[in-house]
């Protein structure tokens, strides 16, 4: 069984359906938030500046 943490409900513990010989699945996570890694993707994928990213944050282009 795993506790898999929810912000606004609390947590449920829910059973592991899957089993695997010789080998451990990883615990569950909550999927990221819409935008919570913009600013990563625009400054290490498409390398933008720190300047360029605020001006967009400014005008209201993300999240």
């Amino acid at each position: 069984m795993q506790w898999i943490p929810k912000e606004i409900l609390g947590a449920d513990m829910l059973p592991n359906p899957v089993k695997i010989i010789g080998g451990e699945l990883p615990i569950p996570r909550k999927a990221p938030e819409c935008g919570q890694h913009s600013d990563e993707i625009l400054s290490e994928l498409l390398g933008y500046d720190a300047d360029r990213i605020a001006q967009l944050h400014e005008k209201g282009v993300l999240g």
